[in-house]
């Protein structure tokens, strides 16, 4: 079976399995698509069920904007970004760079990049 890497792995200590959910390839799209959730045991690795399922894609709203970083060469931009937790997956990070080689700012990105960097405290360094 390549599914490639799982999505989501959870390890059920009382019933000796595993858990892990892996994405469809290529674009998931509004509609949903077929996800492949696979059971093994933890010992053998022995394939013990296979299911597909349909999901469909839900947007989870950031709860808080924990960090904005620029870099000593200032060309990239590090936010970190704190999310509640959704079912199957908990509270999660997320480290997102933006870098100015590789996008195109818009005015747009602009007044969000300002937004973000006026609600931060920078006496804080990493």
């Amino acid at each position: 079976m390549q599914l490639g890497d799982p999505w989501y792995e959870e390890i059920n200590d009382q019933e000796e399995m595993i858990i892990q959910i892996f994405t469809p390839r290529g674009v998931i799209a509004e509609t949903g698509a077929m996800f492949h959730i696979v059971y093994r045991h933890s010992e053998t690795q022995q394939l013990s069920a296979y299911y597909t399922k349909l999901y469909k894609p839900v947007k989870v709203r950031c709860s808080r904007i924990v960090r904005v970083v620029g870099s000593p060469t200032s060309t990239e931009l590090i936010v970190i970004l704190l999310f509640n937790a959704y079912p199957p997956q908990g509270q999660r990070r997320d480290w997102n760079r933006l870098s100015s080689r590789k996008y195109i700012v818009s005015n747009k990105h602009l007044q969000f990049l300002a937004f973000l960097c006026c609600n931060q405290n920078f006496k804080k360094r990493f």
